[in-house]
């Protein structure tokens, strides 16, 4: 079995970015393909740290957004799973990717696996503190209906299943991950909750501003459900706001 990950990096802290290749090149299972999109405006950010890992693929992607680079990472992978761990992301230990491999080669009909993030915040002196938990405990309609997905960096697919899915939608900002948890629920693929930590996430990022979940996140979300067939209504949505990351 080979995994992909795929790693997308567009402005990012270059030494979280060494921590993100490290962190994959670290790992115990052995047959590890690691996919790392650019779509830095300059182009030598990434290929200057890309010399340090030598076994990382490094693609020059157009910046048209995250998830058209996801798509171009995901279409250039030739793993049998595939997971995405961006650059300010690393996994969460040496042994992730051999754990996620055990519960695939466990049960040849799991089409994906998703498990639990810790968030941290970095302290001045580049210490680190986990300052939210985020499990992927419930993933239910009822939860999604509330606009409460899965943490999107747990998430690994069969490369099959992804085929099936089709790719992250491109018009839109922050939710197509949303959307894309959707489709799986809808889709009758089968799953496992995998407990415990699987990525460390850095604090930050688009979806993270209370102006970003109000302007941006709540209409994709609404416009994500309508399209995947679950009913919610934005009070729902709003409610829900309390439970999210």
């Amino acid at each position: 079995m080979r995994i992909s990950i795929v790693t997308v990096t567009r402005g990012d802290s270059a030494a979280l970015l060494r921590r993100n290749l490290a962190g994959v090149a670290s790992q115990t299972f052995g047959d590890v393909e690691h996919i790392m999109v650019d779509g830095n405006d300059d182009e030598s950010v990434c290929r200057d740290i890309a010399v340090e890992f030598p076994a990382v693929r490094l693609l020059r992607r157009p910046a048209r957004g995250v998830y058209d680079a996801i798509n171009g990472g995901i279409e250039a992978s030739t793993g049998d799973v595939i997971g995405l761990i961006h650059g300010n992301d690393r996994p969460a230990s040496s042994h992730t990717l051999a754990e996620v491999a055990a519960c695939f080669e466990e049960d040849e009909n799991l089409d994906f696996i998703y498990g639990d993030v810790s968030i941290v915040s970095a302290g001045a002196d580049g210490s680190e503190c986990v300052s939210r938990y985020y499990s992927g405990a419930d993933f239910s309609e009822s939860r999604m209906a509330a606009g409460c997905a899965p943490p999107h960096p747990s998430l690994f697919l069969r490369s099959e299943a992804v085929r099936r899915l089709g790719p992250y939608r491109t018009d839109m900002v922050i939710c197509s991950d949303f959307d894309m948890f959707l489709r799986i629920l809808r889709s009758g693929m089968r799953g496992r909750y995998l407990p415990g930590v699987r990525v460390v996430m850095t604090a930050g990022g688009i979806s993270s501003t209370i102006a970003n979940r109000l302007a941006v996140s709540l209409r994709e979300k609404r416009r994500a459900l309508r399209l995947n067939g679950v009913r919610s209504s934005m009070l729902r949505l709003v409610l829900g706001l309390r439970y999210k990351i």
